[in-house]
């Protein structure tokens, strides 16, 4: 990972310094139709005004120059998706047949760190694709070197609306009065549970109503304790629920409390996880393994996985998203997923909305704003249905994905997650490498070594040495 992170900084640092300069130039997003057309046909064809390319695909009524899909120019997109390739490839490859000007060139890199890999070698020999998926996390990174393009001028100009799109998401894609991506997949985090074990015990399930008053962190409690379930020996055969120690299942809890990593997302100056609210949620995790014996130890999961454990009945509750659907239809009993239980502060949820962006060395700007628009109108469909992804508009979501038949039942409870909760991860350029000294420090605290406000204190100390190097 810190290897994977230097060189991104040396790539984006030479594409904005050698190359990128005069990319930019050349495909700057004020007129959105002005680069591309000259890459389209080197002739005659290419001279008919570029302020207006999009209006001349449609102008030319005499000359049916509809070429042959093999002389189009093509439009390249990359993805690492390795749940949904064949879906997500065979939707998008429909664009070919849904208009005449360009060839759609799909990509198809997995798992995520030869993705990662790939997209730096092309970026910094000038040639990216023309769309590709970003994490949230590397947004701060390719903004502060300006290798991305600016779509608002293509929104405005064809009045694309946003507003069906989760607010979060299209609040993540703005800096600085510009607008650099749409959604490739929104989805949230749940609890799965076994709602077999809920019965048999008569313990309160999590609950599937986002503004539910019920299911509390005490509700939570006195369901954990019924579930808790020892031998003759005392030994514990039966787990409530499996605690999340990463970083974004971990933040849930955090906001849950009031907390969370940093004192402002949007400008980060310090941690914040030696604040008092902080101190509690993480100590409330803690004791749910090594103080109410609800959550497995770490030398139980050294002996099973969180998911055999799950499979054969040991724990009745973890947490997921949208993705581990598939995973949990084979079991033999009955399962749901529901929200997190409201903290002292709010009920909340982390919303995944990583962006497909343009960049700016793009040579067909205006074909990947079509694709990308077919992307978000038409594709998201198809794989909807098909894929399993959970989309990104909440029309979709509610139409296609809440619907659809196939478990778990309250599938509703990830549509209201993005759609009621969710926040905006820290704008750092080095926010991975903040967050891996934060959690060399709590590490201490998951596997019982110290206390909560010591950990806290300590990973505060190591993280606000990192992130004035991260500021934007």
């Amino acid at each position: 990972m810190k290897g994977k992170s230097l060189s991104r900084r040396q790539f984006l640092a030479m594409a904005a310094g050698a190359g990128v300069g005069t990319l930019a130039t050349a495909c700057a997003p004020q007129p959105p139709a002005a680069a591309p057309a000259a890459t389209t046909k080197p002739a005659a064809p290419a001279a008919t005004a570029p302020p207006a390319a999009p209006a001349a695909t449609t102008k030319p009524a005499a000359p049916a120059a509809a070429p042959a899909a093999g002389d189009r120019p093509k439009v390249s997109c990359m993805f690492w998706d390795a749940a949904v390739p064949g879906y997500r490839e065979a939707a998008m490859k429909k664009w070919n047949e849904a208009q005449s000007k360009y060839q759609l060139d799909y990509q198809f890199v997995a798992p995520q760190p030869k993705y990662y890999e790939k997209l730096t070698v092309m970026m910094a020999g000038g040639a990216p694709p023309d769309l590709f998926i970003l994490t949230t996390a590397w947004l701060p990174e390719y903004w502060k070197n300006n290798v991305l393009l600016n779509i608002q001028s293509y929104v405005e100009r064809d009045k694309y609306a946003l507003d069906d799109f989760p607010k979060v998401a299209i609040d993540a894609y703005k800096y600085k009065g510009g607008f650099y991506g749409l959604p490739d997949n929104i989805t949230g985090w749940c609890i799965y549970y076994n709602s077999d074990i809920f019965d048999e015990v008569g313990a309160m399930k999590p609950t599937a109503r986002w503004d539910d008053p019920k299911w509390t962190t005490d509700d939570f409690l006195a369901s954990c304790e019924k579930i808790k379930k020892k031998d003759a020996s005392g030994k514990t055969t039966r787990f409530a629920f499996d605690i999340p120690t990463a970083y974004l299942p971990l933040g849930i809890f955090l906001s849950m409390f009031g907390a969370s990593y940093t004192d402002n997302a949007l400008d980060p100056k310090e941690c914040t996880l030696d604040r008092p609210e902080a101190i509690k949620a993480l100590q409330f995790l803690a004791d749910l393994r090594f103080k109410y014996g609800y959550a497995p130890r770490p030398e139980v999961l050294n002996e099973m996985k969180a998911n055999e454990m799950v499979q054969n009945g040991r724990l009745a509750m973890s947490i997921g998203g949208g993705w581990g659907f598939n995973a949990w239809e084979p079991y033999k009993f009955k399962w749901d997923i529901g929200h997190f239980p409201k903290g002292p502060a709010k009920r909340d949820n982390y919303t995944f909305y990583y962006p497909l962006s343009i960049p700016k060395a793009s040579k067909v700007p205006d074909g990947a704003w079509e694709l990308l628009k077919y992307y978000e109108d038409v594709a998201i469909k198809q794989i909807i249905v098909e894929g399993g992804l959970q989309g990104t508009r909440i029309s979709d979501m509610e139409k296609l994905f809440a619907a659809n038949p196939k478990p778990p039942e309250s599938r509703e409870v990830l549509v209201d997650s993005v759609q009621n909760f969710g926040y905006l991860d820290p704008r750092l350029t080095n926010w991975e490498e903040v967050w891996r000294a934060i959690q060399t420090e709590l590490d201490y605290l998951w596997i019982g070594e110290r206390q909560a406000d010591v950990c806290a204190r300590n990973a505060k100390k190591a993280a606000d040495a990192l992130i004035p190097a991260g500021k934007m």
